[in-house]
């Protein structure tokens, strides 16, 4: 299994100078790991050709790109968790004595904990099966 996107495509695609620049050993590193993740949740037998090589489709592999671009600049970049980070809203400081509020910047939609808008949720969700979303019907009663 190889990865979604190749290297030349995500420096051809990304909006992050810093990972563009970066070497490209690093950048398969995290073209892997969005790329496991991925897979987690499709099945890539819809994309064989001849029954060996893999042929992903143009929009997946702008999902991918979107991905990585959100798994570099959230957990490498900022180093912080990707669902929440804490802000600063409020600093005082009188003599010795100082007072900080933070509050938690919370992502709405998260795909394995990257942040992801709707758009790129909805083209992960077309390639998945339907249990394959991650939503569970728990009865109560």
């Amino acid at each position: 299994m190889g990865a979604i996107i190749t290297a030349e495509e995500l420096r051809e695609w990304s909006i992050n100078q810093d990972l563009i620049d970066l070497a490209d050993n690093q950048i398969d590193r995290y073209i892997n790991i969005v790329s496991n993740k991925i897979r987690a949740k499709i099945d890539e037998e819809q994309f064989t050709i001849d029954g060996e090589t893999y042929e992903y489709p143009a929009d997946l592999k702008l999902a991918t790109i979107s991905l990585v671009d959100n798994y570099y600049a959230y957990f490498v970049q900022l180093k912080q968790s990707a669902v929440t980070g804490k802000r600063t809203s409020y600093t005082e400081k009188i003599d010795d004595y100082s007072i900080t509020e933070n509050f938690d910047n919370t992502s709405a939609f998260t795909f394995f904990w990257i942040p992801v808008d709707l758009d790129i949720l909805d083209i992960l969700k077309r390639y998945m099966d339907s249990d394959q979303y991650g939503f569970r019907n728990v009865d109560l009663h």
